[in-house]
């Protein structure tokens, strides 16, 4: 890491991806697991399963959804235990009391037993029919996670203002996509790599770029909402924002620490 600095783990340049060809692994997806936080989405959850089961039809292998049912009161686990029902091919993990999205994303992945696993939103924001591009992208370039890449104006516009300045102080100071977000497909390997991070409420995206993984992103378009309003009021998303800085923070003082002690940097070869 050169001088410590935070902006040292940015996402890898197309050199670097070829360095990290050894680190990646061959590609032969026999799984792909998909993991849908799920919070008041009973009214998306059997379409989204459906068109998940099209759009990856083609990719040959074997197909595994895991709906983590965050306590919703709103009937979420109950329509999740029916198409677990009718369909051996989705899992559901139930929470007995309200963790969170993050936390949701982060017990779907440690439970997901594919080569391949994909995390995105349950409300068919995230479109099913673009997961093959960001399954396509993993694979060509041989990377450890692929972040979709959100455009569209998908939500109002002081939403869209203020998350913008956000998610581009984050990309000034971490080289993360500007949208990304939990609509990101990883290796396995990837998976098991991040689980060893210990950090409260883990971003899903900063903890892949602290992890040192070779990572890219494809532009996918994001929908609004079709029903219902998202779970996030305003004063959680500062409360999120401020954390994540914080972890940014943390990070950058870490990396200063360890650099001037000579010890691997992030996106130092595994």
């Amino acid at each position: 890491m050169h001088n410590g600095e935070l902006h040292d783990f940015k996402l890898h340049n197309d050199a670097e991806d070829r360095r990290h060809a050894a680190w990646a692994p061959e590609w032969g997806v026999s799984q792909i697991s998909i993991v849908l936080p799920a919070y008041r989405n009973a009214a998306t959850l059997a379409e989204l399963h459906a068109r998940l089961v099209r759009a990856l039809e083609p990719e040959g292998a074997t197909l595994e959804l895991v709906i983590v049912d965050d306590a919703c009161p709103a009937g979420s686990g109950e329509v999740a235990l029916r198409l677990a029902a009718a369909d051996s091919r989705v899992r559901v993990i139930t929470h007995d009391r309200n963790q969170g999205q993050r936390m949701a994303v982060w017990h779907g992945l440690a439970a997901a037993r594919g080569d391949v696993i994909v995390s995105m939103d349950a409300d068919l924001q995230d479109r099913p029919e673009s997961v093959p591009l960001l399954l396509h992208e993993l694979r060509e370039r041989r990377l450890a996670a692929v972040f979709g890449d959100r455009e569209g104006e998908y939500q109002g516009r002081l939403r869209m203002a203020t998350s913008y300045v956000f998610k581009r102080l984050l990309y000034r100071l971490t080289g993360l996509p500007q949208e990304a977000g939990t609509f990101v497909a990883l290796t396995h390997e990837a998976r098991d790599r991040i689980l060893r991070i210990e950090t409260a409420a883990p971003s899903l995206a900063l903890v892949l770029c602290a992890a040192g993984l070779p990572l890219g992103s494809v532009p996918v378009v994001r929908e609004t909402r079709a029903t219902g309003e998202s779970a996030y009021t305003e004063w959680m998303r500062i409360r999120l924002a401020c954390n994540d800085l914080r972890v940014v923070w943390k990070l950058r003082r870490k990396f200063r620490t360890t650099s001037g002690r000579g010890r691997a940097a992030p996106n130092c070869e595994p």
